[in-house]
């Protein structure tokens, strides 16, 4: 899943650089709708719009190459901050894009199931809000996956092996890793939760401390619960 700011940005070279070189199923773009920011300020109907000119042009281009990833046969789309925008106006985007004959599969990040109206299914970017309100990783993974089912729709719970973003804010947030602890506690209750997918926050997001590709401060070390808890996560479907 690569991040995604824009044809002009570097993360579009990424994309175009990533379908030439991966397997099939294997691609999609986390669609980030706060580059729309300013526009939103500005006229709020015409970032709507922009939204839907991106996602219909990175379709028309991209989706039929294997790599991208489907989902009941539909290319899948991953949606960032989905709540800068209402139900309403992504409906609007939404049915725009079927007019084109263009029918993806989104997954919203949001946990406000009324986005599943228009959504396929939903998730959270980082689940360390979780954390910092006290709440507990398997209640809060379990209503929602419940909820999803109720409408038909998918959940996706997401794991990630800790926070420190105290580099680049103020004061900034600090969720220890405790030697992968955090990261299985989160693990298992994705798993417990009968959750569809699992996604992970993140493969290189260093700034903000997420990262579990190798490294010098934790070398394999969460490659290595990657590999056990995918396998057992996989185990069970």
């Amino acid at each position: 899943m690569v991040s995604w700011w824009g044809f002009e940005s570097y993360s579009h070279k990424s994309l175009e650089e990533l379908l030439k070189l991966s397997p099939k199923n294997f691609v999609t773009i986390y669609y980030e709708t706060l580059m729309t920011a300013n526009l939103k300020e500005r006229n709020r109907m015409n970032a709507v719009k922009k939204i839907f000119s991106d996602l219909k042009r990175i379709l028309e281009k991209y989706s039929r190459n294997p790599s991208w990833i489907r989902v009941d046969g539909k290319p899948l789309l991953v949606i960032y901050a989905t709540e800068e925008y209402k139900v309403e106006e992504w409906k609007y985007i939404k049915g725009k894009l079927q007019e084109e004959g263009l029918d993806p599969f989104i997954l919203g990040d949001t946990y406000n199931v009324s986005y599943l109206d228009v959504f396929d299914g939903l998730h959270t970017y980082n689940p360390i809000w979780i954390t910092k309100r006290g709440l507990g990783f398997s209640n809060v993974y379990r209503t929602k996956a419940r909820e999803a089912k109720r409408k038909g729709k998918l959940f996706a719970a997401t794991v990630t092996p800790g926070y420190d973003d105290r580099k680049i804010r103020r004061p900034g947030t600090y969720i220890p890793r405790e030697g992968g602890r955090y990261y299985r506690k989160v693990w298992e209750a994705a798993i417990g939760s009968g959750a569809d997918w699992i996604l992970i926050t993140s493969w290189n997001e260093w700034f903000e401390g997420t990262e579990i590709e190798p490294s010098v401060e934790y070398g394999y070390d969460f490659l290595y619960l990657t590999s056990m808890y995918s396998g057992i996560f996989k185990s069970t479907k």
